[in-house]
């Protein structure tokens, strides 16, 4: 009798043991389930933010190259403006300077 009280104890801690067993895998499978589901987001999200880094390089370079053609056409007025001969003063410039002279 003290031998089978014994057993009983031990089958009851047995079961008990095995339920937390259990529990506590299926508490693993869940944690799995989401560290797999929170990997997956964060590579999304770092093949989203490689893709807009991407994008946005592109805007920043294709910006850089418009600046650099509106400078040379710029410059290219102003080049042109200094190849141009001085424009002859106008007639009314000339006759002021005949009164003044006079």
């Amino acid at each position: 009798s003290k031998l089978s009280s014994q057993c009983e104890l031990l089958n009851q801690v047995k079961m008990g043991l095995e339920e937390d067993r259990r529990s506590l895998m299926e508490h693993v499978s869940l944690l799995f389930n989401q560290y797999h589901e929170l990997l997956t987001h964060s590579l999304e999200d770092k093949e989203h933010y490689h893709t807009e880094e991407k994008l946005f390089r592109d805007k920043l370079n294709n910006l850089c190259r418009q600046k650099e053609k509106l400078e040379e056409k710029i410059m290219e007025h102003y080049r042109r403006l200094d190849s141009c001969p001085t424009k002859k003063k106008s007639i009314g410039a000339s006759l002021v300077r005949r009164m003044r002279k006079a």
